[in-house]
């Protein structure tokens, strides 16, 4: 899953013959099938990287900012002992938020952005990812 959640913000292609994949690759098919159900409304957005740099160590990712305002954020915990982290978004501070986690065990530990434009997130286990829906319902 953390290798295919990589190129989710991206278009991702695969140019293969599929029949020879090991049985263990086609437990994607959940992941692939919810993409399928978001890729339109993800891909309207802006996508913008959000997090540190990616280095291997650390808490990255992209936001899909949209019109509508539901934003799409894929968070990455990378190679780290920390299993909570303040994401850098493209969120006023003080928003207000309804966050619906899509996939993995990612959850918002704080309602809102904080006062540096913050999200506060936990990823219980090193080199997992979650993807979520964003709502915001006020700006304090």
């Amino acid at each position: 899953d953390y290798c295919l959640a990589i190129t989710l913000m991206a278009q991702p292609l695969a140019w293969m013959e599929g029949t020879g994949l090991p049985e263990e690759a086609f437990a994607i098919a959940p992941l692939i099938r919810l993409y399928r159900q978001h890729r339109t409304a993800l891909h309207a957005g802006t996508i913008l990287p959000i997090g540190e740099e990616p280095s291997g160590c650390g808490w990255t990712g992209f936001q899909s900012l949209t019109e509508d305002g539901r934003d799409y954020l894929l968070v990455f915990r990378e190679w780290t002992k920390r299993d909570e982290a303040r994401i850098p978004c493209w969120l006023a501070p003080g928003t207000r938020l309804n966050l619906e986690c899509l996939w993995g065990d990612g959850r918002l530990l704080a309602p809102e952005v904080d006062a540096d434009g913050r999200i506060a997130l936990h990823l219980p286990t090193p080199f997992s990812f979650a993807w979520f829906r964003i709502a915001p319902l006020s700006e304090g």
